[in-house]
């Protein structure tokens, strides 16, 4: 099934069904497919699959979508992202990417790299400080992307639903959950800078 498909009776029908839908989620996915649609065009030949349970993604190499989660407003924030990325340019989709991996690598080494700094007896606390504030800040670059990708399918989401302000709510969960990855190793810099100055 692609997008265009999904802005019809039969197509909503379908994803409710597979889903577990109930019809007012079926009809509201109908219409933020339609209106999306009808803005975006380049979505409507995105693919639109099942996946596991409690999983949702955009694969923006692919051009297709997978939902396995019961809820129309992330079938939303999918194709929000969909609209964003289907007709984005080579280097902001590079860009993302290069972030995403980025920011896994940057999130692992954090916890690591600021004990071996605050630990360090050859460093000074002023350059401890230095060092511990410029991974906070390198790893906030990092993740950036990311963020911005995210706030913008949410946006886009909401911008299309029938029900805006109730939309934007059902967006605030993931949104939060995003950042929480995403800022994990900014928030480990900053802490550790934290607990330092609090001892010292």
């Amino acid at each position: 099934m692609n997008i265009k498909e999904l802005a019809t009776l039969s197509g909503s029908e379908r994803v409710r069904l597979a889903l577990g839908l109930d019809e007012d989620q079926a009809q509201k996915i109908r219409f933020i497919a339609s209106s999306m649609a009808e803005k975006n065009p380049h979505i409507n030949k995105a693919r639109l699959g099942k996946a596991s349970p409690g999983t949702s993604f955009y694969d923006f190499k692919n051009h297709r979508l997978g939902i396995g989660h019961k809820s129309s407003d992330v079938l939303a924030h999918e194709l929000g992202h969909a609209a964003s990325l289907g007709n984005a340019s080579d280097f902001y989709k590079e860009l993302l990417r290069g972030s995403k991996k980025a920011t896994r690598i940057s999130n692992m080494v954090a916890t690591p790299a600021a004990a071996f700094i605050a630990a360090n007896p050859k460093l000074t606390s002023a350059q401890k400080n230095k060092l511990l504030e410029a991974g906070t800040l390198i790893s906030a670059a990092i993740a950036a992307p990311n963020l911005y990708e995210e706030l913008a399918a949410s946006t886009i989401a909401t911008k299309h639903s029938p029900t805006k302000l109730r939309t934007a709510f059902g967006m605030i969960p993931g949104l939060i959950s995003h950042s929480m990855n995403d800022l994990t190793a900014p928030s480990t810099y900053y802490l550790v800078k934290k607990t330092l100055g609090e001892i010292e």
